[in-house]
């Protein structure tokens, strides 16, 4: 995860660093910091989440939002102020909370699961033998059919459950899944779409006869709806 860290206090942009290492394993982060708007501006970089001080000189935190925002930046925006005065003109598309100074451990933690939430997007909980397995829906590639199991294939893992895949197509009902055949249900996100195939990474998967019709309806739906959120 890519954080940016813009104050133009120094106290403060170590005291959110400070939080981001009680916070992460420091493997899995990468921070920056800058001490204005304009040198964050300057530098044109892509961060996941960004710390925005709301009262700087030159290019104030809400400034820089907005610029942000013309550019098409996804940056989730977490706004530090001593000035609650101005959280109303910070709101905005991308900003998911307001922390005061002085940071509260707390406050930031939360912040922090709201912001992974955020990321992750809607996340499933399968239990089995009494033992719960949360996936983020966004990271599943495909679920196939293996007899009385089905195997879930994430980005980073394989998982095996005794559940028909019929039970994966009413937990993930609304979701950009489709029904490709009698073994396959895959994510309209991330595969290609070919005649009478879908191909994903180098794995082919065969369209059924069956299902094709739907499956192709079902893929136009999700193109269609892909165009208007551009």
């Amino acid at each position: 995860m890519k954080i940016g860290i813009c104050d133009d206090e120094k106290i403060y942009r170590e005291a959110v660093k400070a939080e981001c290492l009680k916070y992460f394993d420091s493997q899995s982060i990468i921070m920056e910091m800058f001490s204005s708007g304009t040198e964050l501006l300057k530098e044109g970089k892509k961060f996941d989440v960004l710390f925005l001080d709301i009262e700087m000189p030159g290019e104030d935190g809400i400034t820089v939002k907005d610029a942000l925002q013309r550019k098409g930046s996804s940056a989730r925006i977490v706004f530090l102020t001593s000035h609650e005065e101005r959280m109303r003109e910070a709101f905005g598309k991308n900003v998911i909370d307001f922390l005061s100074k002085p940071l509260n451990t707390q406050e930031f933690q939360n912040v922090m699961k709201k912001i992974l939430r955020d990321i992750a997007g809607k996340v499933i909980e399968v239990e089995e033998n009494n033992k719960f397995t949360t996936i983020p829906v966004k990271t599943i590639k495909y679920i196939e059919a293996q007899d009385k199991y089905t195997l879930v294939v994430t980005d980073t893992d394989e998982l095996l459950f005794r559940k028909p895949i019929k039970d994966w197509e009413v937990m993930l009902e609304g979701e950009w899944f489709c029904r490709i055949s009698k073994s396959f249900l895959i994510n309209l996100e991330l595969f290609t779409w070919g005649k009478d195939e879908v191909l994903i990474d180098d794995k082919r998967i065969k369209i059924g006869r069956k299902y094709k019709n739907i499956a192709m309806e079902q893929y136009k739906e999700f193109l269609r709806k892909k165009a208007e959120a551009l």
